[in-house]
């Protein structure tokens, strides 16, 4: 890393060198080429500024940019340069996010003093990680997003954004955006933020802008949007957006923390990171980071959890952390992903779509047919409407998210219906894709009802109140089912009347129907 750009005493921008000493960037005359230093106020125009100034050589006015500076600094930058050793300051960065936010899970520091490390040193990854911090009011999310920001590179929080501001920002000043509020956005607002965290998670890949020029034309911008970036929100977010992240729950504090974030030691501890950015040797990244990866092979872990892991376990093997904490990190990062899956409109489309297959499945082979399920349209979308997770749905918008799951849908004159040759194999798919677990209870029955109808049989021979309820799930339980899976069954079957329900004062009985 050559410099980092920094405010000097004057509200001036200075580049600060990897040997602690500061200097102004450098401008070149247009006309005679004399090169000098150069003074600019931060937040001025860069060209502007320029123009106006006087050559040191030949007095004449008009500077031209020599080397690329940011003049626009929003964030607090370092000042100064502290020598330090990773594995230290490590743990000075989680102690001081420890100070300021309560996590009910300890790992989270670890993951999060990791991710602000990996700010530092982000140009040395092909991909990176987001942070998502989902919880309720009054959970500490906000107060997360201040203490990483005030310790990561170029960290800046906002509330409120454009569209231009925020891919100038990562491309030209490579930012590191906070995001608080996420849910209170406005649509297009969201729709820019969800740009930057699907095509700023891996290095290479382009946001187009269209935009109109002083002459009324039409001209196309890109942008690189590659950053490692954080939000936080009140509800979980779609399913192709919470996998390019590492979900964090937050809970209302159990524990005191820090009234306010204390600034001027985040700055020192900034200080000590700029330190590690300028002279951690590029081979000893790497070497972390062929340890990190051969660990991640090791546990078969590929795809988007390799992107999203790699950067965090290589900052654990610089910093000396144990990779047992790490492997705590994604059993975490899993169960709240597949969370997130189960809860997503998609899944719970698959979930009632799965259980009306079924219905029609039985009642199919109930009356000897062998006809491929057939499922009204109508009977789907009044499943979806009675369901209380799910918000509102039109009969278009079920249409279109059908489609979407690939499923075929064809019109016949008393109504639409799905139709599709493959839709056992695509439901048992997204069965597995959201686990949701539906296709292994239905696997499991035929065996779990002939268990419960044997147990009964048996049990009438000598008693003919038939088999009691508790004793039944008690024995049935007994051969690898759960005691709720087969209670659950036996009051099916009650109602699909295969099942008699017998009571008196010494419990409930069930027999053979």
């Amino acid at each position: 890393m050559r410099a980092e750009e920094t405010i000097d005493e004057e509200g001036n921008v200075a580049l600060l060198l990897p040997d602690g000493t500061m200097r102004y960037p450098l401008a070149e005359c247009r006309y005679c080429h004399h090169q000098q230093e150069v003074r600019v106020r931060v937040g001025a125009k860069l060209r502007r500024s320029l123009a106006a100034m006087e050559c040191e050589n030949c007095g004449r006015k008009g500077l031209e940019v020599l080397e690329e500076f940011v003049t626009d600094i929003t964030w607090d930058p370092p000042r100064r340069l502290i020598e330090c050793e990773p594995d230290e300051l490590y743990q000075d960065v989680r102690g001081f996010i420890k100070e300021n936010v309560d996590f009910r899970f300890s790992a989270l520091y670890d993951l999060c003093a990791a991710w602000v490390f990996h700010t530092w040193f982000l140009p040395y990854f092909r991909a990176t990680t987001h942070l998502l911090f989902v919880g309720v009011t009054k959970t500490g999310k906000t107060r997360a997003l201040e203490t990483l920001k005030s310790l990561s590179y170029r960290g800046e929080l906002g509330v409120s954004l454009t569209q231009a501001a925020l891919f100038r920002s990562i491309d030209k000043k490579k930012i590191t955006p906070f995001i608080s509020e996420y849910q209170d956005l406005r649509a297009e607002e969201k729709v820019e933020i969800d740009a930057v965290i699907k095509g700023g998670q891996k290095r290479g890949e382009i946001i187009w802008r269209s935009v109109i020029t002083p002459s009324k034309d039409y001209d196309v911008l890109t942008f690189d949007p590659f950053t490692a970036m954080a939000i936080g929100t009140q509800f979980t977010v779609r399913e192709d957006i919470a996998n390019r992240c590492f979900q964090i729950k937050m809970e209302e504090a159990v524990r005191r923390v820090s009234k306010f974030v204390d600034y001027e030691k985040a700055q020192f501890l900034k200080e000590q990171l700029c330190y590690l950015r300028f002279f951690t040797p590029r081979e000893r990244i790497e070497e972390c980071m062929t340890l990190a990866d051969a660990w991640l092979e090791k546990e078969k872990i590929w795809g988007r959890e390799y992107e999203r892991y790699l950067p965090l376990l290589t900052m654990f093997y610089l910093c000396g952390v144990p990779v047992e904490k790490f492997r705590e990190l994604v059993e975490y990062d899993r169960e709240h992903q597949r969370e997130t899956a189960q809860k997503t409109l998609d899944a719970i489309i698959i979930q009632e779509l799965i259980r009306l297959f079924k219905e029609e499945q039985s009642a199919q082979l109930s009356l000897g047919a062998a006809a491929r399920p057939t499922i009204k349209m109508s009977l789907l979308h009044e499943r979806l409407v009675n369901n209380e997770e799910v918000a509102e749905i039109s009969p278009r918008k079920l249409r279109v998210l059908l489609d979407h799951l690939n499923i075929t849908v064809k019109r016949r004159r008393d109504g639409a219906y799905i139709e599709d040759e493959h839709l056992e194999e695509k439901l048992k798919f997204y069965d597995k894709r959201f686990a949701l677990g539906e296709f292994e209870r239905v696997e499991r029955m035929p065996e779990l009802d002939e268990l419960i109808y044997s147990h009964v049989l048996d049990i009438e021979a000598e008693d003919r109140r038939g088999a009691l309820i508790d004793l039944l799930v008690k024995l049935i339980s007994e051969r690898g089912f759960a005691e709720a899976e087969v209670r659950s069954r036996i009051e099916e079957m009650i109602e699909e009347g295969n099942l008699i329900l017998y009571r008196d004062e010494t419990g409930e009985y069930v027999k053979r129907g």
